[in-house]
């Protein structure tokens, strides 16, 4: 038995070291929804991705409860204005 493998070793995960743990290793996953007066359709789609690391919410001007169902349901919202699809989606 190497001695290396004998000690115990205290691992900070935050240490940046190459030790692979599934502390250390696990990659965060966040989902990026693009919203706009949604709040019919909103909680399905963020309860189907619930198990992701953190979901943020673009939404761009919704009137409706858009907003309130989402940081109801632990959601970030970020409000930006409506550039169009292709830019928003760039900025989200």
């Amino acid at each position: 038995m190497a001695v290396d493998s004998a000690l115990p070793r205290k691992h900070n995960p935050c240490s940046g070291c190459a030790q692979r743990n599934e502390d250390c290793m696990r990659a965060r996953l966040s989902a990026v929804i693009i919203t706009l007066n949604e709040a019919g359709n909103i909680e399905r789609c963020l309860k189907s991705i619930d198990w992701v690391d953190e979901i943020l919410v673009a939404d761009t001007g919704s009137t409706d409860q858009t907003v309130d169902v989402c940081k109801q349901l632990g959601a970030r919202v970020i409000e930006t204005d409506w550039l169009g699809f292709g830019p928003t989606k760039r900025w989200a």
